[in-house]
């Protein structure tokens, strides 16, 4: 009986998404050209660069200080005057200090030659240290910290403690009311217009306002709606809850992908299995190689920060740190950097970068992407550029010698 009841509540259920699925259809919703380049929680390349040239008086949306004003207006901020306003994206203030009480790049910044406004863009990116406490000392003016639901700093409590004030502002609220001012006041003009439509269909994908949000409330109500519903909902979550699913998925799915790939990509896998079913523990990983990789010790990798695949990144790291100081892994570093843009080096990674979309895998939503959304083509797409990159500096360095 229990086997009945979950089918009858998938049942249920997948007649809503069905429904849902026409709507989506019928509005064109899915169709997102932010999320078609697949950059949609991209913070500076996109969110706070589209931000910027709106607000910019000197974009090329033609409008002045239009927009300016109304985010002036929508913010509630007097002392800024748009007419004399410069917009500014990734400005840097500096060399990071010692002490980490300065510098850095500050993610949109206007500045009328008095007064400015510090914003800090935060999507899913994690906080670096003392960030806001260096946005402050850079000058005085107003200090914000944008996230898609207006949360408070991570080191709220230690700010207020030094008199370092700033506002908590969010997509959800702030940024949608100010694009809805925006569009109705471009509502004659249709490729400006439609331009902040999709954005503004892209924030409420992002902050669960869009049609899947309202497809999850007719769900929530089947759940509840009766006790047998509820039972079978609750004999689903325990299979979640025991990382039944994951396994699964694991297993039929992820591992053989990777698999695949490196027949394809002719590499070698390897700790596979290790990493992602038995241990999971804290810098566990797998990767792959090749005789060239291994030739210069180098492998395709992907490592787990923390416990149960959390934290991921990936990369080129290196078989042994004490070989890494060379002039052509100088020049795999730099031009790395076209395909990982926020990469950093470490003494084990040549080259790696966090993959915000995809950290946790131990959230079912990030598993389903994982499994049946963008991951695959965009690891295969990645890893297959660093491999290339590689050998054709490597083949570029030896001719040269």
């Amino acid at each position: 009986m229990p086997d009945e009841k979950i089918h009858n509540l998938l049942s249920h259920i997948g007649g809503i998404t069905k429904s849902y699925d026409r709507l989506n259809k019928l509005t064109g919703e899915r169709l997102n050209l932010f999320s078609l380049l697949r950059k949609e929680s991209d913070e500076v390349r996109l969110h706070s660069r589209f931000i910027a040239e709106l607000l910019d008086p000197q974009g090329k949306h033609d409008q002045g200080s239009l927009f300016l004003d109304l985010f002036l207006e929508a913010f509630e901020i007097e002392d800024i005057n748009s007419s004399t306003s410069k917009l500014h994206v990734e400005f840097y203030i500096g060399v990071i200090s010692k002490d980490r009480k300065r510098g850095g790049n500050i993610d949109i910044l206007i500045d009328d030659g008095v007064n400015c406004v510090k914003i800090e863009n935060k999507i899913y990116a994690g906080e670096q240290h003392n960030q806001l406490l260096r946005y402050h000392n850079y000058k005085p003016g107003h200090l914000i910290f944008l996230t898609l639901y207006g949360n408070a700093s991570t080191n709220h409590k230690e700010l207020i403690e030094i008199d370092v004030h700033y506002e908590q502002r969010s997509y959800r609220n702030d940024i949608l009311n100010w694009l809805s001012r925006c569009v109705e006041k471009v509502a004659l003009i249709p490729n400006l217009r439609e331009s902040i439509v999709q954005y503004q269909n892209l924030i409420k994908k992002l902050t669960k306002q869009n049609i899947n949000y309202q497809m999850n409330s007719d769900i929530t109500k089947k759940i509840t709606d009766n006790q047998e519903n509820f039972e079978a909902y609750l004999s689903i979550r325990r299979l979640e809850n025991d990382n039944s699913i994951y396994k699964q998925i694991i297993k039929k799915t992820i591992i053989p992908f990777f698999e695949e790939f490196a027949g394809r990509n002719n590499l070698t896998p390897h700790l596979l299995e290790k990493s992602l079913l038995k241990e999971r523990a804290q810098h566990s990983g797998f990767f792959f190689d090749n005789e060239f990789l291994r030739s210069i010790g180098l492998k395709l990798g992907v490592q787990f920060g923390k416990s149960n695949n959390r934290d991921m990144y990936y990369g080129l790291s290196f078989y042994n740190p004490s070989i890494q100081d060379s002039e052509f892994f100088r020049l795999v570093f730099d031009e790395s950097k076209k395909i990982l843009p926020k990469t950093r080096r470490t003494d084990w990674w040549l080259t790696s970068n966090y993959w915000d979309e995809f950290l946790d895998w131990s959230d079912i939503d990030t598993l389903y992407n994982i499994a049946y959304g963008s991951f695959k083509i965009e690891f295969e797409e990645n890893m297959c550029n660093l491999l290339r990159l590689v050998e054709s500096l490597y083949e570029k360095t030896n001719s040269a010698n």
